[in-house]
């Protein structure tokens, strides 16, 4: 159940209803009262049915609902009539059996209502909606539904004919007392007319219940101003007297014509007369003159606040026959109006100050509130975000983390979920929600959340993470250090010092055919070692981030064949050729030692994996952000295990060349690092028996590939 004010409305319409019914019950003793009093009930049980149908969320309670409404529907118009007939002194009519004929059709009808789903007799099909805001039936209409409507017209028509008949035969001042009962009676009808031809405010709601609040008040009126019940006696006058807010029934001349207890108390205290001198009839209204001059509709008198309302009075031809004025006590309302409002400024006062983000959203998905703390974490104002469609789009720009975001935040279970946002200055901020609205409903807001902007917090301890992976990586780098050094360097010394001395024992011997020999192996042993200790003097520099680089515009063909020039001896040694294929006029953005290091190491690889009277290939080709260089062998190639232990320093991975050459697998490391420094990446194709490619990218200005 969801009470709206659709619901309030009808259920106003039921009091006032209610209300009237039972004073005019007081005075059942005349049988058009009682009518009167029997129509005001059924009328009451109409809104009261129809107001809980409104305000009902599930079809069931709906259809039953409905169902009680229709007790008021189908009886009222019936009522009517047998008002009509008793108060135009038509008693005679209303035997036994007329009364059971005149009841008959809304039996039937109500019967057919409650066994309409065997034969959809009363209505061909029922289907329920929601619009966004209210549930509702949609309803069309079958033969006995018109049959209903056709009785209820009827009897209305009827009645009306009867006041009408009266009309004429009557005197001439009571002329103006019946029109009211035909006014009255024609208001219903009227708007039920309305309803029925489609015309219904928020495209469902019946708004004939409240009409006879209408009806109501206008009885209220005649009986007061023209002695209406003269001719009939009702309870109005009861009515009138008894209610709390005061009233005043002014004529065109802005005269008192009537007022009621509560009226007269107040002409006292602003005249300051006594009771009796109030109660005079036709006095002048300077005393109130201001609460009908005034644009103002609130007024504060003897220290309670009274709301204005003013009414014309019309009658036959719409000719003006005065003003009502009522004026409702609303000093209660005020005062809780007044502590509303400034608890409400309390509350926003902390939300919009306190330290932790708070955002809420209405049921369209818009940004309702967005604090302080909430301003200075992303830069936008809360005008800028508040209201705004595109509001989600600005802070979260990828519509793929969009689209992820809205799904978790929509997952009840996750009471707490970690974002990172752009700001305004096109900064990511971390903010962690807290997302209290699934425990914590707010009338209003359809969802909320308390947030922290926890992004120093993590950068801090990204920072701390990326320093003790750096820690670890030195401690890594220290240990392959530490290595080369006691292994990788010792062993070429050693074999150095031992030749060393077989080349004195040559010299002395005169040997001279074995000391070039050993001379031979000396020089290769010492290249190798060389060679080892500007690889591990580079990579150390690297590591502590020594190694200065200055990139530059290299023209790839000249360099690449100085390069190959440093190692043609070792090449040609085995038989090896090398083969370099670049368009001409091909300029890279680099570091030219850099790449000098890179191009040596991968094609010292490639000689050293390659068999004697090999090939070994430089090459290039197009890449979508830059160019990669290729150097293929056709050596002993690589398993696919082997290849993932390449460019990790952890895993110390090195293997013997085709003639045993020896290495460390410092160089890849060195390749790796270099061409990271240069924004590329380096990867190797390879296959055991068919040689290797390695390959690297590097910044390109122009090629003509």
């Amino acid at each position: 159940m969801n009470i709206n004010q659709p619901g309030l409305l009808m259920f106003f319409s039921a009091a006032i209803s209610l209300y009237l019914s039972v004073y005019a019950w007081k005075r059942k003793s005349d049988p058009a009262i009682l009518a009167l009093s029997l129509l005001l009930f059924a009328a009451a049980i109409w809104s009261i049915g129809y107001g809980l149908e409104i305000s009902s969320v599930d079809f069931g309670q709906i259809k039953f609902f409905g169902f009680i409404a229709y007790i008021g529907i189908a009886t009222t118009p019936i009522l009517w009539m047998i008002f009509a007939i008793r108060y135009t002194q038509k008693d005679q009519w209303l035997t036994k059996k007329m009364v059971l004929l005149f009841f008959s059709v809304p039996l039937l009808t109500l019967i057919m209502i409650a066994t309409n789903e065997f034969h959809h007799l009363f209505y061909t099909s029922v289907a329920f909606h929601f619009d966004g805001k209210y549930y509702f039936q949609e309803l069309h209409y079958g033969p006995m539904w018109y049959l209903h409507a056709i009785w209820s017209y009827l009897s209305g028509i009827f009645g009306m004919i009867l006041f009408a008949k009266m009309l004429l035969t009557a005197a001439k001042e009571n002329r103006l007392k019946i029109s009211y009962f035909i006014l009255g009676s024609l208001m219903p009808y009227a708007v039920n007319y309305f309803y029925i031809s489609g015309i219904r405010p928020f495209g469902f709601l019946d708004l004939t219940p409240v009409a006879f609040i209408f009806m109501g008040a206008l009885l209220v009126l005649g009986a007061h101003k023209i002695k209406l019940f003269d001719i009939k006696p009702l309870a109005l006058n009861l009515l009138f007297d008894n209610i709390h807010d005061p009233i005043f029934v002014l004529n065109e001349s802005r005269q008192i014509t009537n007022s009621n207890p509560a009226a007269r108390q107040l002409m006292k205290v602003l005249s300051d007369q006594k009771e009796e001198e109030s109660k005079e009839s036709h006095q002048k209204t300077s005393e109130i003159a201001f609460l009908i001059d005034s644009n103002d509709t609130d007024f504060i008198i003897n220290n309670k606040t009274y709301y204005r309302s003013l009414s014309e009075i019309k009658v036959a031809n719409q000719r003006s026959a005065g003003t009502l004025l009522i004026l409702r006590d609303i000093t209660e309302a005020k005062k809780a109006e007044k502590s509303l409002i400034e608890s409400e400024n309390r509350f926003r006062l902390i939300l919009e100050n306190m330290p932790i983000l708070l955002n809420a959203f209405d049921e369209n998905g818009l940004f309702i509130v967005w604090n302080k703390a909430c301003e200075k974490s992303t830069g936008y104002s809360s005008q800028e975000i508040i209201g705004n469609p595109n509001a989600m789009r600005m802070l979260y720009p990828d519509e793929n983390y969009l689209n992820k975001v809205i799904l978790s935040s929509q997952n009840k279970n996750a009471k707490q979920n970690t974002y990172d946002l752009v700001s305004k200055k096109g900064e990511i901020r971390t903010i962690t929600w807290f997302d209290t609205y699934h425990f914590l409903k707010i009338p209003g807001w359809s969802s909320w959340g308390l947030g922290i902007d926890v992004t120093d917090s993590k950068r801090t301890e990204n920072a701390l993470f990326m320093s003790e992976q750096q820690l670890r990586e030195l401690n890594t780098s220290k240990d392959k250090f530490f290595s080369i050094i006691a292994h990788d360097l010792r062993s070429p010394f050693n074999s150095i010092l031992g030749l060393s001395d077989l080349l004195l024992e040559f010299v002395r011997e005169g040997d001279m055919d074995s000391l070039e020999k050993y001379i031979e192996v000396i020089q290769k042993t010492s290249k190798n070692t060389y060679d080892l200790v500007v690889n591990l003097l580079e990579w150390s520099q690297s590591q502590i981030g020594r190694l200065e680089f200055s990139p530059e515009y290299i023209e790839l063909v000249s360099f690449i064949e100085e390069e190959t020039k440093v190692l043609h001896g070792v090449a040609q040694s085995k038989g090896i050729t090398i083969v370099s294929d670049f368009p001409s006029k091909t300029l890279v953005f680099a570091d030219k030692h850099m790449l000098s290091t890179i191009i040596r190491n991968l094609l010292s690889n490639a000689i050293k994996f390659s068999h004697q009277g090999g090939t070994v290939f430089i090459k290039s080709s197009k890449q979508p952000k830059g160019l990669a260089i290729h150097i293929i062998d056709e050596g002993i190639g690589i398993s696919q295990k082997d290849i993932t232990k390449l460019f990790k320093l952890e895993e110390n991975f090195t293997t013997k060349g085709t003639q045993n050459e020896k290495g460390t697998g410092l160089g890849l490391l060195l390749c790796k690092e270099f061409v990271e420094k240069h924004n590329g990446h380096i990867w190797v194709e390879s296959k055991p028996g068919s040689g290797s490619n390695f390959s690297f990218t590097l910044p390109v200005l122009s090629t003509e590939l």
